[in-house]
């Protein structure tokens, strides 16, 4: 309201007003064109600066790449040569390798070595034999394996036998002497289970000192009697 009466009392005096909004347009666009000459004229000397450099190193930078590329072509002949002369086998070596003589046991491990192995393997296992038993009672003595073995086997054979002599029996059994008989291989028969329990085990332990092996065997063989 103030601007409206200001400018009436300057047409009444006759003074023409100044369009303000007017001016500020007309300076707002002068400044853009400025700035967009300011700008264009910016890019283009960067521009001619940037092709001055690039015209400049040119050149240099070729000779450097050319002079760089024959090195390394150069380094790569020579590395190629190093590497076929390493890889030549000797042509005397070579000769000499081929009019050798190839014996028959050539590779091979040589006999005494293979028996002296077997020794010290022999060695050995009668160490381990001999050696005493931590697991063993005091006054027993481990029965060999393979004696073991046969007595275990002299069991079942029993066993068998005294399970036929059982299934042979009357089922209806009367006599005093059928009584006994059948006592007697009941109990037959539980002593060869117990036996068999005995010497089915990984170690056998029996009463020292044993003079021979056939002991076993009988005390077995009157097992199955």
């Amino acid at each position: 309201m103030f601007l409206g009466c200001l400018r009436e009392k300057q047409i009444r005096r006759g003074i023409t007003p100044k369009d303000f909004e007017r001016e500020n347009k007309l300076r707002v666009k002068q400044l853009q064109a400025e700035n967009r000459e300011s700008e264009h004229r910016r890019r283009a000397e960067a521009k001619q600066q940037e092709d001055f450099k690039l015209k400049k190193f040119k050149s240099a930078r070729s000779r450097v790449y050319s002079e760089e590329s024959k090195k390394e072509h150069v380094d790569f002949i020579n590395a190629n040569a190093w590497e076929v002369i390493k890889k030549a086998p000797s042509t005397r070596f070579s000769h000499v390798e081929a009019s050798r003589p190839v014996h028959r046991s050539y590779g091979r491990i040589p006999r005494y070595l293979l028996e002296r192995k077997e020794q010290w393997a022999r060695e050995e296992e009668e160490r381990r034999r001999n050696a005493p038993d931590p697991d063993c009672p005091p006054g027993m003595v481990l029965l060999a394996e393979d004696e073991r073995v046969r007595t275990l086997e002299v069991l079942h054979k029993s066993l068998v036998e005294a399970q036929t002599r059982m299934n042979a029996m009357p089922l209806c059994i009367e006599t005093f002497s059928q009584i006994r008989r059948k006592n007697e291989l009941e109990t037959k028969l539980q002593e060869i289970e117990d036996a068999i329990k005995v010497f089915d085990r990984a170690k056998v332990y029996i009463a020292a000192p044993l003079k021979d092996s056939s002991n076993s065997r009988e005390h077995t063989a009157s097992l199955a009697a």
